[in-house]
Formats: C-alpha cells, structure tokens, sequence
C-alpha cells in the first residue's frame, strides 16, 4: 500500500485531522485536538499526517517542551481500517528525521503498554525505552476506544537517530508478564512502576497466545538514567 506523510499545512488539513482523531480515537467533541490549536502551532510543532490516495489515514502530532531540542509526541492514530498496515512505522520515520531536522534530540510520549501493536511499534521497532509508569495520568478519557479504562500509561524516551540499547549497552535482566484479563490491568501497572521504580526500564515487548504479553525489563546504566532525567519534559 502506498503511503504518503507531509506537514499539515492549511485550515482544511486540521479540519480534516479533526475527523480522524475522531474516527481513531472514538473522542467525544470534548476530547479532540481543535484545528485552531493545530494552526497556531504550526511554525513550532511537527504535525504530520498520512495519506492513501487522497484521503488522510493517520496522524502524528508533536510539539516542543520546556527542554532543549526535546519534543512531546502527544499523539498518533489511524482509522480502524487502516490499521496493522505499517502506517505508524511511516509516521515515526518521519517524524524522527523532521525533528532532527529542527534540531530535535529526544522524543517523550506516554501509552498504554498493553495494546499490543502499539508495543511492537515503539519498543520493538522504534527502539524506545520506557522509563516510568503513571496511574490514571489522564483521568477519564471520553472516548470509544478508552471506554471506562483508568489511564495508566508508560512514559517512554528515545534520542533520534540513535539507538540507546546499543549506545548504553542496556542488557535484558528480567521478564514481566501480564496474563489478559481486564482485572489483572491495576495489578501490572502497579508492579510494573515499582520495578521501574528499581531502576529498570522497558525495552521489548512480546505477545504469548491471543492474550497474554512479556515485557522485557533491562537494568539501566547511570548515564542512561541521567540522561532520561535531565531531557525529561
């Protein structure tokens, strides 16, 4: 399938990103990123999207934080039907060499680990590191996809254009399994921010059968955890 990524660039562009947050996401009106918003951080943020033909399938939205050549990526999606076709390995590609191109060197965002496809894209393929859990860092979220769900999310790092597993010879040292069941959710996020909390960070992820997911837990070096804390947002 061939996949085009540019800027959003006209009043159009973020109406229509406005759609597709909300056919991704399920957002009640509440919960969407208006187009105002977009416009006024154009010149500052690197708001890209995906195109099939001539129709937006996907979005990745990041913006500057109160550090140094560090960005926030606040937010990815794709429409339901295009999901699981590489569309969010073309936006991180280009993400990383348009934040680069502004001077960019580190990447923060948050996500729910346990979304499956969302592990294998950031930790298995975009080599990021996980460095912190937070409970229910949003509150409720008025959306299909989130339903009542708390928010727990993974804080996740990566310096562009390099790899810090290699650079920090981060070695595996432990697994952290999560067996599917909607009730074991609370359980693995508590014992997955006091392991972090030990010094630990996330560097993979692996699915076992239809429900049941390993992490990958690495004992991380001083200096990597330095430079987490001092670019962190």
């Amino acid at each position: 399938m061939s996949i085009t990524v540019k800027r959003l660039s006209s009043l159009s562009d973020y109406e229509t990103a406005t759609r597709v947050q909300q056919l991704s996401w399920g957002f009640s009106d509440l919960e969407i990123l208006p187009a105002h918003f977009m416009r006024a951080y154009e010149s500052c943020g690197e708001q890209l999207a995906a195109f099939h033909g001539g129709e937006m399938v996907g979005l990745a939205l990041a913006y500057p934080t109160d550090r140094p050549h560090s960005f926030l990526l606040h937010m990815m999606c794709t429409l339901p039907n295009y999901r699981n076709r590489g569309i969010g390995k073309e936006l991180l590609a280009r993400l990383d060499i348009s934040l680069r191109d502004r001077g960019g060197k580190n990447l923060f965002w948050t996500y729910d680990p346990l979304v499956k496809a969302n592990s294998q894209l950031y930790l298995n393929h975009f080599n990021a590191i996980g460095y912190e859990v937070q409970l229910d860092y949003y509150g409720r979220i008025h959306s299909t996809e989130h339903g009542s769900l708390p928010t727990h999310r993974l804080l996740c790092f990566k310096r562009l254009a390099e790899d810090l597993k290699l650079s920090h010879a981060v070695v595996p040292s432990e697994s952290l399994v999560f067996e599917g069941r909607l009730q074991n959710r609370d359980h693995f996020f508590s014992d997955l921010q006091h392991q972090l909390r030990q010094g630990l960070v996330v560097t993979g992820s692996e699915t076992r059968g239809g429900t049941t997911m390993s992490f990958t837990l690495s004992r991380a070096s001083d200096a990597l955890l330095d430079m987490i804390t001092q670019h962190t947002c």
